[in-house]
């Protein structure tokens, strides 16, 4: 079954094509990254995918149902969640709170509360439930807005950028948590990151832009040796 799909999805600012005619699908507990230069198209992307900007031309559909026009609110209730690049939590309380007010949001009502403990297990948060946000340390608040993403129990998530700032052991967690959502939630997964050692450990496909198009899609090794790839992340004299 496809997720998600892309069909020639545009958004233009004037004369500038910041997404322009980008096509793709995700699958039914598939993982999916897209990758790109600074200036691809990424992040506008992400917000016509969430319905944060509104498409110039092109759909997306969500579990066959045509979302293009739908509010972001209205497609978290019919199961798309997502992550930000920056920490957007709730810092004046604990981690569980978090979790909680996402769930009830997303309108999972009386087992929030649950839902919450089970997504801070999930995520490896288990033992700080009561811990204020400010107190986490980076690590752990970005494992803390995949669990609150979670919390809606979406049939997709979005992770936009979710390992920015980790590294060596902090990745490797980071790593592990990605690659069980699929089989462990239930849940297809489309990740937008910089990290190439992120990105190539637990993608099934890759999706490369460059100035809002396209250039290449496949399994990450035939990715990574393509010319066109090579030239849009080093130039032209590396290829």
């Amino acid at each position: 079954m496809t997720m998600l799909e892309a069909d020639g999805l545009r958004r233009h600012f004037g004369g500038v094509k910041a997404v322009d005619g980008v096509s793709f699908t995700v699958g039914e507990r598939e993982i999916v990254g897209v990758i790109g230069p600074n200036g691809s198209g990424k992040s506008t992307l992400v917000s016509l995918l969430m319905g944060n900007n509104r498409a110039s031309g092109g759909s997306v559909r969500f579990a066959g149902r045509d979302v293009t026009r739908v509010a972001p609110h209205r497609r978290v209730h019919l199961g798309m969640a997502r992550t930000f690049q920056e920490t957007r939590l709730f810092g004046d309380v604990d981690a569980t709170s978090n979790v909680t007010l996402a769930g009830t949001e997303a309108g999972r009502g009386t087992d929030a509360g649950q839902l919450a403990t089970d997504c801070l297990a999930f995520v490896g948060l288990d033992g700080i439930e009561g811990a204020a946000v400010d107190d986490l340390t980076h690590l752990q608040q970005r494992l803390l807005m995949i669990a609150v993403a979670l919390a809606s129990r979406p049939s997709l998530v979005l992770l936009d950028e979710p390992a920015v700032g980790t590294a060596g052991e902090e990745l490797s967690r980071m790593i592990d948590v990605i690659r069980r959502i699929p089989a462990e939630r239930d849940c297809s997964v489309l990740l937008i990151d910089h990290n190439m050692r992120l990105v190539m450990g637990v993608c099934e496909r890759l999706v490369v832009l460059d100035f809002g198009k396209v250039i290449a899609s496949g399994p990450p090794a035939e990715v990574r040796e393509d010319p066109r790839v090579i030239e849009a992340y080093f130039g032209a004299e590396a290829v």
